[in-house]
């Protein structure tokens, strides 16, 4: 089986919402192989019509790197599954929040995160932190979900989890972070699921700031060819943690200065 029949199978999966108990195929055995069976992926996805609207990035546990390796693996976001709410809108999403969809046999989670919103086109390139920060962006809060078909995919190394989509299957985003760059790892966030705090820290849990984050993601991806648009959303990693959670409960996400994220889980149809 090769990386576009493993592809196949997720892509498969994900749109006819059924669980895999099985990695449907042998394990990649790194993250370059795992990026073939995502990309093959990505490209099944959008002949069927999907639209990138940004990028994953998610920190690799230090005991799962390769030595001089990628800190962290990426993966996409499509259009499709990303949620806007303002401070200023009055609409019920606001307070009950939006339903986000989550594979209900497979592996779900939630996730607070700063997420990056690029204005301006990024080339493919190498970066640093510096030159990431000097680029024209905003800072909004963000609740990335974390879903997949595969039950066991944050069980199986970090290349599995790279393979199909990062994990990724949607983004709720809210209102800018009222704060300088230079002010981000003092934010404080708290995340709740069904009203109990399940995780709480600072904008200085992610492992060298998000704008290393940032400069991770874009240099990975450019080492794939990959110019990122304008618009594009960055999802920086899980700041409280990542927080196991189950259809119908709800998810409350406080980052300080900004009105609250709220969503509730439902079932992927």
């Amino acid at each position: 089986m090769d990386s576009v029949d493993i592809a196949g199978a997720f892509v498969t999966a994900r749109r006819e919402a059924t669980a895999l108990t099985d990695y449907p195929g042998p394990l990649p055995n790194d993250l370059d192989q795992a990026y073939r069976i995502q990309e093959a992926a990505i490209g099944l996805s959008e002949d069927a019509g999907r639209r990138i609207a940004g990028w994953k990035a998610g920190l690799i546990a230090p005991d799962l790197r390769v030595p001089g390796g990628d800190e962290r693996l990426v993966g996409p976001i499509w259009a499709d599954t990303v949620r806007s709410v303002s401070g200023d809108s009055t609409s019920p999403e606001l307070v009950e929040g939006p339903t986000m969809p989550v594979y209900e046999h497979g592996f779900a989670a939630a996730e607070a995160e700063f997420v990056v919103r690029l204005e301006v086109d990024v080339v493919p390139g190498t970066w640093d932190a510096d030159d990431a920060a000097a680029l024209p962006h905003t800072v909004l809060a963000g609740i990335e979900i974390a879903s997949s078909p595969l039950v066991a995919i944050n069980d199986l190394g970090p290349a599995v989890t790279a393979s199909d989509f990062g994990n990724n299957h949607g983004l709720l985003v809210g209102d800018p972070i009222p704060v300088g760059a230079d002010d981000l790892a003092g934010v404080q966030v708290r995340t709740e699921i069904d009203g109990a705090v399940v995780g709480e820290a600072t904008g200085a849990a992610i492992p060298g700031g998000i704008h290393t984050s940032l400069a991770q993601t874009l240099t990975i991806l450019g080492r794939r060819g990959r110019t990122v648009a304008a618009g594009s959303l960055i999802a920086t990693g899980a700041v409280t943690g990542v927080h196991r959670a189950r259809v119908g409960q709800r998810v409350a996400v406080t980052f300080a200065g900004v009105p609250v994220l709220r969503c509730r889980l439902g079932a992927q149809q």
